[in-house]
């Protein structure tokens, strides 16, 4: 294996109660009834799909580019609000293991390009990723493979020689639809995504880290 390709939520920011909570809160200002019709997290899902199952869901009357573009920039609010951006215990400590090992490493995520600069500022992880590629640059969002494959493209790696980090069970599928590996990742309490699909399940970064430090190869986990 050449490559690690990280998805960003879940896996490398704690961001999805982060999000639950926010989107919650902005679905009852558009005039959503929660109370009928409980919120359901959606995992790996670009923000325009998102958005679509959620107009159609909530019988929203706005416009889907609205309702991208409001959503967008609210949460930036938010986010801009918090002292500090959490990130996923054990994540910083692979990262580092993995180019000390000599890995490419990039990142692909359903997110938009400015929310994953912005965490990726936050957390002074910018300069780890060879290559960045969000949701708004592919045409099909995950479960397609299409954002793990340019990311594969732009590194200049075969897909077959790249390992995904994933979360979510479209992340999942995304990767393997892709060509490539997937380690699923299910260490947080809140994540309940099905992630029988992938190569190997972790829960613990710090244990790959130090595995990987080791020597080990991460399909051999």
């Amino acid at each position: 294996m050449e490559a690690i390709i990280f998805d960003m939520d879940g896996v490398i920011v704690d961001s999805e109660p982060l999000n639950d909570a926010h989107m919650k809160a902005h679905l009852v200002e558009l005039g959503a009834d929660l109370e009928n019709k409980p919120f359901q997290p959606r995992r790996g899902l670009t923000t325009y799909a998102t958005w679509e199952i959620l107009r159609a869901e909530y019988e929203l009357e706005h416009e889907i580019t609205y309702l991208v573009e409001r959503g967008r920039k609210r949460y930036m609010e938010f986010l801009d609000t918090l002292e500090e951006i959490p990130i996923i215990d054990g994540v910083r400590e692979l990262l580092t293991s993995l180019q000390n090992a000599h890995y490419r490493i990039g990142l692909a995520s359903s997110a938009n390009p400015k929310r994953i600069a912005f965490f990726l500022d936050k957390l002074q992880l910018t300069d780890i990723f060879e290559v960045v590629v969000s949701g708004d640059d592919v045409e099909h969002g995950k479960p397609a493979p299409d954002c793990y494959q340019l990311a594969a493209k732009k590194l200049g790696v075969d897909p077959k020689d790249c390992v995904v980090i994933e979360d979510a069970t479209f992340g999942v599928r995304a990767a393997k639809s892709a060509g490539m590996k997937c380690i699923g990742f299910a260490g947080m309490p809140e994540n309940d995504q099905d992630l029988s699909e992938a190569d190997v399940i972790i829960a613990d970064f710090y244990k790959v880290a130090n595995f990987v430090k080791d020597g080990g190869r991460l399909l051999d986990l």
